[in-house]
């Protein structure tokens, strides 16, 4: 038999619906050392799921939603909930009857109301899951709002929820490519703006209307201020941000890459309230190959996850994409919409400057290089502790050409930030200069002075006397 005092040895915690662990006795008598095996076992949560999936039955599956306004937005109460289903909440305004999407939640283990918070944008501002849509900053409040709650499931594959095939794209949801386009249904262009339906779905913008891009604003000699307000961004869709410039004397727009001086002096903000010397004009752009896409008919559509996976891997740190695969091979299998979650944050990290595009290191030669990064244009800032790039208009500056070698290299120029020369204090009283137009040296450092010009020193000096003048009396 056991006896005390018993000893702690081991903790194996568990994580609340993924394991559980059972503890096994394995004695045989009880004369025997007591021994335990510990088993772990994955129970996985409760999950209702439809008998029939068809248009039909997701509808059925809709909550009448009740909403009060409260200080930050609004109490919502849905009523008879599936137990253990998964949902989506989604919310239309009065002057804008487009459905988009607010948040998923879980419903509990009966059919009692279930009671949400979400804010003035009609957004689920916590509790969402299993999945959780991205914040969104620049959506306006919502008006006499009106919601709806249905089937949150993607049962096709396609990254679209169920209820919003039904009641959005108006697609099938068993089906994850309307019209065989080899393309998914949640990365088509519906509205051939260079946007997906998935895309605007987590940015809960209208997968059917062309989204425009924020209005063109021309600055004439703007405040490093005016430039900040200007380029802040003003939507949820990742424009891309265009920027150029107009110097003095010219009549056209320049776009600003191909002006470093001037990118420098309009990114430069530590002198906000001082005017530039040159114009500014600040535009947004659907990014280069969404647009391409959207033109051309033999893509209009987007590419399935996997092709803008490798897209992405050619173009962000190396590091991130081995983390990523290592966690996709290691972990759990992911769900297609997981995956589609997945792709559409890391794309839009890179297009918002989130992702790390490379760094290195230069050799003991002051030469580095760069492989397998893309893009339109390159810009490379180098930084060293105690040294400043900017300041002495030599540093920043274009590239060779495309390409660079040992033999053709780009120099940049850095400054060392060592602080001032010292002070040099020096006193010298002599007699040995006269005021007669001879030059003399003075070298400070040894306190010497020497006739003539062929020394060494720091100062020449001259001194001549004007003749003395008469003294002439008045009576």
């Amino acid at each position: 038999m056991i006896t005390g005092p018993f000893e702690f040895v081991a903790q194996v915690p568990g994580r609340d619906g993924v394991h559980d662990y059972r503890y096994v006795e394995t004695n045989v008598d009880a004369f025997v050392q007591p021994l335990y095996r510990l088993q772990p076992h994955y129970s996985p949560p409760l999950h209702a799921h439809l008998h029939r999936v068809d248009t039909a039955e997701i509808r059925k599956t809709m909550l009448h939603v009740t909403s009060i306004p409260t200080t930050n937005g609004y109490a919502l109460t849905l009523d008879n909930p599936i137990p253990h289903a998964w949902y989506l909440l989604m919310v239309r305004d009065k002057y804008d009857l487009q459905l988009r999407a607010s948040g998923y939640f879980t419903s509990g283990a009966t059919r009692e109301p279930i009671h949400l918070q979400v804010d003035k944008k009609g957004m689920m501002s916590d509790g969402q899951s299993l999945i959780a849509l991205p914040a969104v900053k620049f959506l306006p409040d919502v008006v006499e709002p009106k919601f709806t709650a249905g089937w949150g499931e993607d049962s096709d594959g396609d990254g679209l929820p169920d209820i919003y095939e039904v009641l959005v794209t108006q697609t099938d949801p068993t089906d994850a490519d309307k019209g065989n386009t080899s393309t998914l249904d949640g990365y088509k262009d519906l509205a051939l703006d260079g946007w997906s339906v998935l895309e605007k779905f987590r940015c809960r913008s209208n997968p059917s209307k062309a989204a425009t891009p924020p209005a063109t604003v021309e600055l004439i000699k703007p405040t490093g201020r005016e430039i900040m307000k200007a380029i802040a961004q003003k939507t949820d869709l990742p424009f891309e941000l265009q920027l150029e410039a107009r110097t003095n004397g010219a009549t056209d727009f320049e776009p600003m890459e191909n002006l470093p001086t001037v990118f420098y002096n309009a990114v430069n903000f530590r002198q906000a309230e001082v005017h530039k010397d040159f114009d500014v004009r600040v535009s947004w752009r659907v990014p280069k190959e969404r647009a391409q896409a959207a033109e051309d008919p033999r893509c209009a559509n987007m590419p399935s996850p996997e092709q803008t996976i490798e897209t992405l891997e050619g173009k962000a740190n190396l590091k991130l994409f081995e983390a990523s695969t290592n966690d996709w091979a290691n972990g759990p299998a992911l769900s297609r919409i997981d995956f589609s979650n997945r792709m559409v944050a890391m794309n839009h990290a890179y297009r918002q400057g989130d992702i790390d595009k490379g760094t290195t290191q230069t050799d003991g030669a002051g030469l580095f290089q760069f492989i397998g990064i893309k893009g339109d244009s390159l810009s490379i800032t180098p930084e060293k502790a105690g040294y400043q790039i900017e300041g002495h208009g030599l540093g920043l500056k274009g590239l060779n050409g495309p390409e660079t070698s040992p033999e053709n290299p780009t120099v940049y120029t850095m400054w060392k930030l060592k602080g001032p020369e010292p002070m040099m204090h020096s006193e010298l009283n002599s007699r040995k200069i006269q005021p007669d137009g001879r030059v003399y040296t003075i070298d400070f450092v040894k306190s010497e002075i020497i006739e003539g010009t062929n020394a060494a020193g720091d100062m020449l000096v001259q001194i001549q006397r004007p003749p003395k003048r008469q003294t002439q009396r008045t009576t």
